[in-house]
């Protein structure tokens, strides 16, 4: 295999993709990508088609890499050129290599995709010629755990930078690029009972259409490869039940059965007082977005603090600051002395020494002999090497638990770090509520934990998924187990609780699924993470099962026509991913801090430069701080002047008041209403209020309130109250039930907030305006009301 000629001494560096440095801006080698999900009790299936093109004049041999979700099993690969379709196999990597170079020698065009490390695969695209399309169609599927009464389903699309020495071959570490822009579609179906669950997407705006019993989101706007997508599903307490699915394994043997799972644990008891060692990531790439997300988690962490809770609070980046030491009891005086230090914690100590700082926090003092001292970790886990902290963390006597932030946490490190101590993970992109992330949380660290686990199939395996030593009441446990002749029908959890006695956690009957294979290849590629000593029985238990890892590729190959072969020298080229939304203040996901990114592309005429000045310098090496001035990397200098604002720049909520149609505005909340009056359900009305599009300016107050966790039913149902009450306005008819008694509970906890969104960033134009500078006497009751 080849490598670029460019050297990854400084993986990660914004890379520049000026012309003068690149051809991305001009030729866009990945030109867009579609991702069609759909949801059926636990399965959650992806498939992803990326479209690639040679726009240049000479062939071209790309490499792309991207995620894919830590816990997800890969289901096939096809690829597209022309008319020809072509299907992948699973070989050894040593196989794979070679087939794939031999093609690329002869002519004809090679793909080849490799597993990276945990959540990363590598696309090899050989021998496109000038003026050729490519593509590439992946499928992946994972079974999903309800979590404190809610799933979460992710469509991961972009590897942040990451910090420190790459673990992957220099080909598979490319730098991000600030300009490239590859836009995304996406839809999700929601089939079965979960349909009727309230089902949301937290990162983007999406359309709702229930047809044929399927519930089908659809993503609205320019969305692009920058952040990761995030459905959540709020089940009913009638939904939150276990369930257990089983088929047949083919491979294994006709007679041969496997069977999954899912179990919900009930709640726990409570436990007396904690002590908690608060740990968050002040590095550089925690700038803007992430910092700010981290400040609001910790502080709705501290108002669950109760007196006789013990406390510390830590920074780290290239450096650890331990502003509270050891464990200090809540009291009122600490308390506040705690919301000070968090109101004042910014992404300034440089870069990500995770290790380092784990090992810091492991060995403060404080806790009494015996005692269970709980590390709470806010962090984008955007670090290379992970063993190393998995093992600190296995070795330590803390549990860990951890809230992962920004646009594209590493979700298969802290998912790791958590399991190898007994702790939980919770992750918050912007759009989704980091109050309630920590509320989760804190929910967990409060409860007794349910341990010495004992699951009883009503058949003996032949072989199963070991037992964590702990789990939390509100979560889900997903057990596989392959079973020789008769197959499993009954399955149940037990437990010990606080007294010591055991107890039944949950019993459930098996079902027949309707995806055997998934079954099967699933529980391999759980039983393959116990063979890691053994390369050989790890090769051949995934050849078996057609699984793609560390030892074995993907690989198909177009073969050309004798006159279409690809006779000249192909051009290598790393395709550069996006920069994470929000990442290290290169630009934000949230309002507040949108302008000051915009602001700085204006004045420096640069992307890059304003990214250099946006963050602190240091995030490029972890062990000395930079200085803009003597340090600043050649293609940082070399900024192009007729610099144009990239667009995903340009698309960020408003800081300042939005001028609407009155008349536009008073049509569609009476749409709305009349919808919801007559009783076609929120996703038609949300339809009318939208008929035509919505004009950008409301748009862009819409998405203010959709990145504070706010509903798009909550954005519209303030709109009409907030319409209601102004003078010179036709106000909108409305005869139903009291409109804030229709906002979610999110809605209806935050009322005020909602409303003031509204009030600060909606104009009306001039011919009805002069009255809209004050709130009026209705939006006065309606706020007071909330304290009543």
């Amino acid at each position: 295999m080849r490598q670029p000629a460019q050297e990854q001494e400084e993986p990660m560096k914004v890379q520049s993709t000026h012309p003068a440095a690149s051809e991305a801006v001009a030729s866009p080698f990945l030109l867009r990508a579609h991702a069609a999900a759909r949801i059926e009790g636990a399965l959650f299936e992806t498939v992803l088609t990326q479209t690639y093109a040679n726009t240049g004049q000479t062939p071209l041999e790309l490499i792309y890499t991207f995620p894919l979700p830590s816990q997800a099993v890969f289901l096939g690969l096809e690829t597209q050129l022309g008319n020809d379709l072509a299907k992948g196999v699973i070989l050894p990597r040593r196989q794979a290599e070679q087939r794939y170079d031999v093609a690329l020698q002869e002519g004809d065009t090679p793909v080849m995709l490799e597993r990276a490390e945990d959540g990363l695969l590598t696309a090899n695209l050989g021998n496109l010629a000038p003026g050729e399309e490519l593509d590439v169609t992946l499928r992946w599927g994972q079974w999903l755990q309800v979590e404190q009464g809610r799933i979460r389903a992710v469509i991961p699309t972009v590897v942040a930078p990451r910090f420190g020495t790459p673990t992957v071959e220099p080909q598979q570490a490319t730098a991000a690029s600030l300009q490239a822009e590859y836009p995304l579609q996406v839809t999700l179906d929601v089939l079965g009972e979960l349909a009727s669950a309230e089902v949301a997407c937290q990162t983007h705006r999406a359309s709702m259409r229930l047809q044929a019993g399927a519930l089908r989101l659809t993503l609205q706007g320019d969305a692009a490869l920058d952040r990761d997508v995030v459905f959540t599903l709020q089940l009913a307490p009638e939904q939150a039940l276990g369930r257990a699915l089983h088929g047949r394994d083919e491979v294994a043997g006709s007679d041969h059965h496997v069977a999954l799972a899912a179990l919900t644990l009930p709640e726990a008891s409570e436990r007396g007082a904690i002590a908690l060692r608060l740990v968050v990531d002040c590095s550089g790439s925690m700038g803007g977005d992430g910092i700010a997300s981290a400040r609001r988690a910790l502080l709705r962490v501290a108002r669950w603090l109760r007196p006789g809770d013990r406390v510390s609070y830590s920074r780290f980046g290239s450096t650890v600051a331990h502003d509270i030491a050891g464990l200090q009891v809540c009291d009122e005086r600490e308390l506040a002395r705690l919301a000070r230090h968090i109101e004042a914690t910014d992404a300034d100590l440089g870069g990500t020494e995770m290790e380092q700082a784990l090992h810091s926090v492991f060995g403060l003092g404080g806790a009494d002999a015996g005692e269970e001292a709980d590390v709470l970790l806010i962090t984008d886990g955007q670090v290379w090497q992970a063993e190393p902290l998995v093992e600190a963390a296995r070795r330590s006597r803390h549990r860990v638990f951890a809230i992962g932030v920004g646009s594209a946490p590493r979700e298969g490190l802290l998912q790791q770090l958590v399991e190898a101590t007994g702790g939980a993970c919770e992750f918050a992109t912007p759009g989704e509520s980091l109050e309630e992330a920590a509320d989760r949380s804190l929910r967990r660290i409060r409860q007794q934990p349910w341990h010495a686990l004992r699951i009883e199939w009503d058949v003996r395996p032949q072989t199963e998924d070991p037992l964590p030593a702990t789990a939390f009441g509100g979560d889900t446990l997903l057990l596989q187990a392959l079973f020789a002749g008769t197959p499993a029908r009954q399955v149940q959890l037990l437990a010990r609780d606080t007294r010591g006695s055991e107890v039944r956690l949950a019993s459930v009957e098996l079902q027949q699924s309707t995806q055997p294979e998934i079954l099967s290849r699933s529980l391999a590629a759980r039983r393959l993470s116990r063979l890691q000593q053994n390369a050989e029985a790890a090769v051949s238990l995934a050849l078996a099962y057609r699984l793609l890892t560390a030892h074995t590729c993907c690989v198909l190959v177009h073969e050309r026509a004798v006159d279409g072969k690809v006779l000249d020298p192909a051009e290598l080229q790393a395709v550069p991913p996006m920069m994470a939304a929000g990442w290290g203040a290169t630009s934000s996901v949230l309002a507040s801090d949108a302008a000051v990114c915009i602001r700085a592309c204006q004045t420096f005429r640069d992307p890059i430069a304003a990214a250099y000045y946006a963050v602190p310098p240091v995030w490029r090496s972890g062990r000395s701080a930079a200085n803009p001035g003597t340090n600043m990397p050649d293609q940082l200098r070399a900024g192009s002047q007729d610099f144009e604002i990239p667009a995903y720049l340009r698309k960020q909520v408003p800081t300042s008041p939005q001028t609407v149609s009155a008349t536009w505005l008073c049509d569609s909340v009476q749409r709305f209403l009349d919808a919801l009056a007559a009783g076609a359900g929120t996703t038609a009305a949300l339809e009318a209020a939208e008929l035509g599009g919505v004009p950008t300016e409301l748009e862009q107050v819409l998405q203010q309130l959709q990145s504070e966790s706010f509903s798009r039913l909550d954005a519209w149902l303030a709109l009409a109250t907030w319409l209601m009450d102004q003078p010179n306005v036709t106000t909108p008819r409305w005869s139903g039930a009291s409109l804030p008694g229709m906002l979610s509970k999110q809605g209806q906890a935050r009322m005020e907030r909602l409303l003031e969104v509204v009030d600060q960033h909606v104009r009306l134009m001039p011919t009805a305006a002069e009255a809209t500078t004050t709130m009026g006497g209705r939006l006065k009751r309606f706020l007071s009301a909330r304290h009543m």
